[in-house]
């Protein structure tokens, strides 16, 4: 049996106070009045599906809670739901941060790839990464290859001069390869920890742009066999299966193997985090939490849930 403790310091009980209120709050006013079992997996299917979990995650709770029932009809519903949920959060490709910050001090250097459609908060959460990483004692060392975008490269070269990281870009190109090769050279050239390539928010309909980020990527090999070492998308867990959709063709052409999930504060539906898991295979490894150069979290599972059921959470 593992125990979720509520926890006062937990990051997530303030970013996912609108998430809970919509989500789980509405599941556990059904079992304040007296009601069948039929009124109640309606409304847990109407709230699972209106918080953008998806048909397909709905259908695996409904199966499990029809066949709890099946056996017994002294079934606590709402802990059930909550129960396989917890199950559904795991990823044959888990990263975590202590994978990576091991890697990190035996790879040199290593090297990051952070790709996502514009409007995610893709840039910033550049940012926000490398001031960690160099918070933690790591060279970091920033390519700016998004040339597609009006104002990309100075918005990472504004955000290099406030952290002290060095910023790689050529503004007489549009070409974000030739801009990465740079980045790495400079960083083997004068040792550096880590490269992190920022690359042009892309829209997944567009052919000639997402080849463009599979040339980056080929370009990164030339360095190391196994770079990049991270491929990280970022995504907006306000969009819903629009993201999942992104996501899934951004996977094909970078071998995206985690993802940054960005205003996640702001969202109403934290069921996306499920569906990433779920529908993409692949762990969630950090969390935008506001707009501050360090509201940024590692995501822990545990936490998560903890903050989004709001109570003590028991898992059998």
């Amino acid at each position: 049996m593992k125990s979720i403790k509520h926890n006062s310091n937990n990051p997530f009980n303030s970013i996912l106070t609108t998430t809970r209120n919509n989500f789980f709050d509405r599941v556990k006013s059904i079992f304040s009045k007296a009601t069948n079992h039929k009124e109640q997996l309606d409304l847990i299917e109407e709230i699972l599906i209106t918080s953008d979990i998806g048909f397909t995650i709905t259908e695996l709770v409904l199966d499990h809670l029809k066949s709890k029932l099946k056996t017994s009809q002294n079934v606590d519903l709402f802990n059930e739901s909550k129960s396989i949920l917890y199950n559904l959060l795991s990823s044959d490709r888990e990263v975590d941060t202590k994978d990576l910050f091991s890697e990190i001090s035996t790879t040199k250097p290593y090297v990051i790839l952070v790709s996502g459609v514009n409007g995610v908060g893709k840039t910033t959460t550049v940012a926000k990464l490398a001031n960690m990483l160099s918070e933690s004692n790591h060279k970091v060392i920033i390519g700016a290859c998004d040339s597609f975008r009006a104002g990309a490269i100075e918005q990472i070269e504004s955000w290099g001069l406030k952290l002290n990281i060095k910023v790689i870009s050529n503004k007489l190109t549009n070409d974000p390869a030739s801009v990465a090769f740079d980045t790495l050279t400079s960083a083997k050239a004068n040792n550096y920890d880590v490269v992190i390539l920022d690359t042009a928010g892309r829209l997944q309909t567009n052919t000639n742009l997402m080849g463009e980020l599979a040339k980056i990527t080929n370009i990164t090999k030339r360095f190391h066999p196994d770079a990049p070492h991270l491929s990280l998308l970022v995504l907006d867990a306000t969009v819903g299966q629009n993201g999942v959709e992104q996501a899934k063709v951004f996977t094909d052409s970078a071998n995206c193997n985690a993802v940054i999930l960005t205003k996640l504060d702001t969202s109403a539906k934290g069921g996306i985090i499920l569906r990433i898991y779920q529908e993409l295979n692949l762990p969630i490894l950090f969390v935008g939490t506001g707009e501050q150069i360090d509201d940024i979290e590692n995501f822990d599972k545990e936490q998560f849930l903890d903050g989004f059921f709001s109570y003590e959470f028991l898992n059998v």
